[in-house]
């Protein structure tokens, strides 16, 4: 079957671990027709200059959009962010395939906000020690538990969204795990995150969907 989509997410280009050689090599071997939808976080600083390094990145991804359609959904750290020559980008708040699948960010699905907030203050003198980057990662690696409890909230309230919109799967970013499981009947699908390895994408035909691991290049 051909590929109707490849979804994936949380690219931070522009961050200093963003993995661009890998991302460059996989865009050649995108399926031809197949839609690119990037599910938010494209970007990982909307309101700073993107790096001359990770410049043919964002490049890329615009050419791509002359020769198949490419869906940009906003991240919390991309929201409203728009290239220079976004030639024929699709700017949209989310992606659906009929009842099939629903695709965001998931920022919206994230519990304990609070908490969130609190731990980001807790965190923020060890995150600037250790040059992290990315709220989900601070908690992974000086909070398991928190991370853990913090992924599963989030699964269950896009579940929730799923259920309650008719959809038979969801699929987000934002915590940089990837995760394939069927939860109450609807199957939640993390596509992780370009800022370590292992990376990946979903793959969606006319028949089945598949959370794939991205080869190094």
């Amino acid at each position: 079957m051909n590929a109707i989509a490849v979804i994936i997410s949380d690219l931070h280009i522009g961050s200093r671990y963003f993995l661009a050689d890998r991302f460059a090599h996989f865009l050649t071997r995108l399926p031809d027709g197949a839609a690119l939808v990037l599910a938010g976080d494209t970007v990982h600083n909307r309101g700073q200059h993107i790096p001359s390094a990770h410049e043919p990145a964002l490049d890329l991804i615009c050419r791509e959009s002359q020769c198949r359609k490419v869906v940009w959904l906003p991240g919390n750290h991309d929201h409203n962010f728009r290239p220079d020559a976004p030639n024929n980008i699709q700017f949209a708040p989310s992606y659906a395939i009929a009842h099939r699948l629903h695709v965001s960010h998931g920022t919206e699905f994230m519990p304990f906000p609070r908490f969130l907030r609190l731990a980001a203050r807790i965190l923020r003198p060890v995150s600037s020690r250790a040059g992290r980057e990315h709220m989900s990662v601070r908690l992974a690696r000086t909070l398991p538990p928190a991370y853990r409890l913090l992924r599963r909230g989030m699964m269950v309230r896009a579940v929730a969204f799923a259920q309650e919109h008719g959809f038979g799967a969801i699929a987000c970013g934002h915590v940089h795990a990837a995760e394939d499981v069927t939860y109450r009947g609807v199957r939640y699908i993390n596509t992780a995150t370009w800022t370590e390895s292992p990376t990946y994408c979903l793959v969606v035909d006319e028949e089945v969907m598949a959370l794939k691991e991205v080869p190094e290049c």
